[in-house]
């Protein structure tokens, strides 16, 4: 109670929301990509293209968000939430690019309907996160709000786990050679890791608003 009221009339700096805001953008943008690959509606190179070139930014966001971190006297949120959020934003973009690195290494240009769904998902968490991230400059107001957004995560990462173990299951059913099912099976497992680490943020957002309300 003392330190909320503390924060309360102390100067804020904003810029932490925005940056926030700026890498959950690079993610939405990264995710967009990442299903046009997998639903072979865009090519291949260009959307490889944008999600290194998303990720780069992301990159930079990263870095100018921890500087302000390490030289700010007055942060929005505590110091390990804004790192952590940081973080893990960081972490769902780097494991977008992953999964497209491994795509471009094994030369994959078949994808399974499961395959499919995941990047789908993928995309709503990033779609979520993207509309929490602003939301964070008025805690109190859209606590509410975000719970929700939680919550939704939370049920589209189920729905992750779920499709993995669906096409895992497929592909082990359908004999495929050795070199295939492992392959794939990165690839599953990437795809339902880039979900988890939206969770992950989320749940960082969680712990902010269970802080401030």
């Amino acid at each position: 109670m003392f330190l909320r009221l503390f924060r309360s009339f102390m100067p804020k700096e904003e810029k932490f929301v925005e940056r926030f805001g700026q890498h959950a953008e690079q993610i939405a943008a990264a995710a967009d990509a990442l299903r046009s690959i997998f639903a072979s509606t865009d090519d291949f190179e260009k959307c490889f293209h944008t999600i290194r070139e998303r990720e780069s930014a992301a990159d930079v966001i990263t870095r100018l968000t921890l500087e302000a971190l390490h030289r700010s006297f007055i942060t929005p949120f505590d110091r390990g939430e804004i790192h952590d959020l940081v973080v893990s934003l960081d972490d769902t973009i780097d494991t977008i690019e992953e999964i497209v690195q491994r795509i471009a290494i094994y030369r994959i240009t078949k994808f399974t309907p499961e395959m499919l769904k995941l990047t789908e998902i993928i995309r709503d968490c990033a779609s979520i996160l993207n509309s929490a991230m602003p939301l964070l400059a008025e805690v109190t107001r859209n606590a509410a709000a975000l719970r929700d957004m939680a919550i939704r995560i939370s049920a589209l990462e189920g729905q992750g786990d779920a499709t993995l173990r669906q096409g895992l299951a497929t592909l082990m059913r359908n004999g495929a050679d050795p070199i295939a099912v492992m392959t794939q099976k990165e690839i599953y497992e990437l795809l339902e890791g880039a979900i988890d680490r939206c969770q992950d943020a989320m749940d960082v957002v969680q712990g902010i608003v269970i802080e401030h309300v």
